[in-house]
């Protein structure tokens, strides 16, 4: 839920520009109010009037004055003191005293004196306010009243009341008003697909991850959205689709770390394109991402080869035999070099692959060696090898034919 907690931070500012929208249609409920019954006299609609304008100039204590001499005035009727305690709440609220404008607009709202439309506003912006100070639960019960009273209440609404049930972990609520405020609005907010998108890893609904996603690409196209989008095709066993997000991710430059060349260069390897894997490593090595360590040369050369490369494949085989402890990649470097007949590296491979040790099947080491002496004609020397292969129990027998077959050839038969 890293969106989720990362939505706290950007939730005062959208509180205050929340507010500000409701403080213009406060002025305008004001001039409308004797049509619908709720009068303002003179004198107090200079003071709001002053105050409204004050806040506009965030001349705020300037504001704080004119509704000041209205709390004193005992001669204010419920509508007019209802207007008082609302702009007080708008002051407090643009100054951060969110605590403070709480109890302005609750005291606002006990008076009933105001129009239907600004009544609901001011519920609405009762519950912004609780959940900037971080009153979650009591900010859903008044969004939850504030929806039965409301027809069609609008995106950011929708969207602000999923914010409130993800803060009390209410994920299948939040997810549902999210959802319905992405619906509700041609050109839903980035934040807002990215909520619905931490909702959709939480429940673990990956093809609905991936359609997000894919509309995220289309939209915004970042990086994180690209990696993403692959690894969760990745899940969902869409490897196909997960390797082509990965190579136009990189093409488009996204893909910076080492880990992300590596698994763009696995999924080329696993989809059966080990030539492109092999460039991709390539490129990565001279831009400096890939550490050129045994582990990143392993691999090169393993695509190289099964891309049919092996001459190629033989620079990295090498780099890699050299940093690896174990002497197994020299004979695999020297299989490389018997594959190609150039018995005289294939030798020097092997000796530096005893010399190193700690392999996984020496036997299978000298047997080729002995081989390789044996296409030279060195008779003697793979014999010997041979002999030595023969102290291993997994080699004992094929050893054991290779001595003959050399001996035939030492008599010409």
């Amino acid at each position: 839920m890293e969106h989720v907690r990362d939505s706290r931070n950007a939730l005062k500012h959208i509180i205050l520009r929340a507010l500000l929208l409701s403080l213009a249609l406060a002025v305008f409920y004001e001039g409308s109010a004797h049509a619908e019954g709720f009068i303002v006299g003179r004198w107090a609609h200079q003071r709001l009037s002053k105050a409204h304008k004050a806040i506009g100039e965030k001349k705020y204590n300037e504001a704080q004055k004119y509704l000041d001499e209205m709390k004193v005035r005992k001669r204010l009727n419920d509508h007019e003191r209802a207007m008082m305690w609302q702009t007080y709440g708008f002051v407090w609220s643009s100054k951060g005293k969110f605590k403070k404008a709480i109890e302005c607009f609750r005291k606002c709202l006990e008076l009933a004196a105001m129009p239907e439309t600004a009544l609901r506003n001011m519920e609405f912006n009762l519950g912004q306010l609780l959940m900037a100070v971080k009153k979650y639960r009591e900010a859903v019960d008044v969004f939850r009243d504030w929806l039965k009273k409301i027809e069609e209440p609008s995106p950011h609404a929708l969207y602000m009341i999923a914010m409130g049930y993800a803060q009390i972990k209410k994920y299948k609520h939040a997810l549902y008003y999210g959802r319905k405020a992405v619906a509700g609005t041609k050109k839903p907010q980035e934040s807002w697909y990215q909520f619905n998108l931490s909702l959709y890893f939480r429940f673990k609904k990956f093809k609905e991850v991936a359609n997000l996603l894919e509309i995220l690409i289309t939209k915004f196209s970042k990086k994180n959205y690209w990696v993403q989008l692959a690894s969760v095709y990745s899940q969902l066993k869409r490897d196909k689709e997960a390797l082509a997000v990965m190579e136009l991710a990189y093409m488009q430059g996204f893909l910076e770390k080492e880990s992300e060349l590596m698994n763009l260069a696995s999924l080329f390897m696993h989809n059966g394109v080990p030539i492109k894997a092999a460039r991709v490593m390539k490129k990565g090595i001279e831009d400096g991402i890939l550490k050129r360590n045994a582990k990143t040369y392993k691999m090169l050369a393993e695509s190289l080869l099964h891309a049919r490369e092996g001459k190629d494949a033989i620079e990295p085989l090498e780099a890699a035999a050299k940093i690896e402890k174990k002497g197994d990649l020299y004979v695999q470097l020297a299989q490389v070099h018997l594959g190609r007949e150039e018995w005289t590296k294939a030798i020097g491979a092997l000796n530096k692959a005893l010399k190193k040790g700690r392999l996984t099947n020496p036997g299978s080491t000298y047997i080729l060696l002995g081989i390789s002496r044996n296409n030279l004609s060195q008779f003697g020397a793979a014999i010997q090898a041979f002999k030595k292969a023969k102290d291993h129990k997994a080699t004992e027998a094929s050893a054991e034919q290779w001595i003959k077959v050399v001996r035939m050839r030492m008599q010409g038969t």
